[in-house]
């Protein structure tokens, strides 16, 4: 039987058989891939060696130099394609040996609820969020309204079978809430999860100039992945009032993560926090609907609306918050042209010292299924729109207070569920 000083003297003979040493490149591509694979959170296990004895020792250090050296000449072989990291979890079917690669982003998504934009390459199919990730509520999971997702191949643009989905969303703080306590409760709802340490035990990286924390950095994603076998980043970001959670899975790397990640604009300004709108109101008088939640009043206008002026008596009146709402009112152009209408109106706002400037320059926003002008002022905006023979006025406005807690943002998100009927006014 072999003693251990016998065993340790084989092992290192064999090892000095192997090539005595590597290019830069290698091992710098080498100590690369290894700094960049991390493993999930449930899946931490400890950095040192457990006590064994010299044979043991040994013969993982040669299983170790085995899998290095085998990698460095697999990495200096392949002319730096980088390629997905087979799952160490067990897979009903094999990893991806698709090449990790990807189009030039040349398409812009802004997303309609979640205050933030991300260029993909043109092509990919877009699935926009319906609805508000709210307080209080699980994090969006793959298919959830609550959340953007964007799908596409990184073979080339017009590969049928997508193998690349990158999701985003995000959730306003509750009151009081800090930006790490947020981060910390997000990393709770995994249960496994160590998070005694977040988020200062998370790698970071940027993303629109914001320190972004990567959750999960290339590791084997779990069951609903888009490809069997792929890889999976989630990246959070707190932004001031929103937590944002942007996720990469699929045949996907670290370099593919970055040049997405490089392309977002958050515009949390624009994030909206109104939950799904399950109640209508339809105007009496003016010819509409608008969506809009149980508890919200409606108070309908008991005069018409026939000048320029926009006093709240002849306004519908939808009361959101108590003491902010939205007016709406409608009236027939007659023998003047839309333009002839809020360029007349701008004019007299001007006469008080809060006119929003040429109407020419108005942002264009959608209306129900037409395209209106969004006109911003002192402590509100109007948006108006023509439909049929009619010109239709809706106001927000700021609390008596002078706080928003109904956003602009979310005044945007609700033109979007006005349906237009001027067939119907009186």
């Amino acid at each position: 039987m072999s003693t251990d000083r016998d065993f340790d003297r084989v092992a290192m003979a064999w090892l000095a058989e192997g090539p005595e040493e590597l290019s830069d490149r290698v091992l710098d591509t080498v100590v690369d891939r290894i700094h960049t694979t991390r493993q999930r959170r449930a899946m931490r296990v400890p950095w040192r060696f457990p006590t064994m004895t010299m044979p043991a020792r040994v013969a993982v250090l040669i299983a170790v130099g085995a899998l290095v050296i085998a990698g460095a000449l697999a990495v200096a072989g392949g002319g730096g394609q980088s390629g997905p990291v087979p799952s160490t979890q067990p897979s009903s079917a094999a990893p991806s040996t698709a090449a990790v690669r990807l189009q030039p982003l040349d398409t812009t998504f802004d997303s309609p609820w979640h205050g933030y934009s991300v260029d993909y390459p043109a092509g990919w199919t877009v699935t926009p969020a319906t609805g508000a990730w709210l307080q209080g509520s699980a994090t969006p999971a793959w298919g959830d309204q609550r959340a953007d997702e964007i799908k596409g191949s990184s073979l080339d643009s017009t590969h049928s079978s997508g193998d690349v989905r990158f999701v985003g969303t995000q959730q306003t703080y509750a009151d009081g809430q800090s930006a790490d306590a947020w981060m910390k409760a997000y990393c709770q709802q995994d249960a496994s999860a160590d998070c005694s340490n977040v988020p200062a035990s998370w790698p970071t990286t940027k993303v629109a100039g914001y320190t972004a924390y990567l959750d999960l950095d290339g590791v084997p994603a779990a069951g609903g992945t888009i490809v069997p076998g792929g890889r999976i980043f989630d990246v959070v970001v707190p932004a001031p009032g929103h937590g944002y959670v942007f996720t990469l899975d699929g045949n996907v790397d670290r370099p593919m993560l970055d040049r997405f990640l490089q392309s977002v604009d958050l515009k949390y300004y624009d994030a909206v926090d109104t939950p799904p709108l399950t109640d209508r109101f339809a105007s009496p008088t003016f010819g509409y609907s608008i969506g809009k939640l149980p508890e919200w009043t409606t108070t309908p206008s008991t005069k018409a609306w026939t000048n320029i002026k926009n006093d709240s008596a002849v306004m519908d009146s939808i009361d959101i918050t108590g003491s902010q709402g939205v007016g709406v009112a409608s009236q027939p152009l007659g023998t003047r042209t839309f333009d002839d209408f809020i360029n007349a109106f701008e004019a007299d706002q001007a006469k008080v010292g809060c006119g929003g400037g040429d109407p020419a320059r108005w942002e264009r926003i959608p209306i129900g299924n037409q395209t209106g002008a969004l006109d911003l002022e002192c402590n509100g905006a109007e948006a108006f729109v023509q439909a049929g023979d009619r010109v239709y006025l809706f106001e927000w406005h700021a609390a008596e207070d002078g706080s928003t807690p109904f956003s602009l943002a979310a005044f945007r998100q609700l033109l979007t569920s006005v349906e237009l009927n001027p067939a119907s006014a009186k």
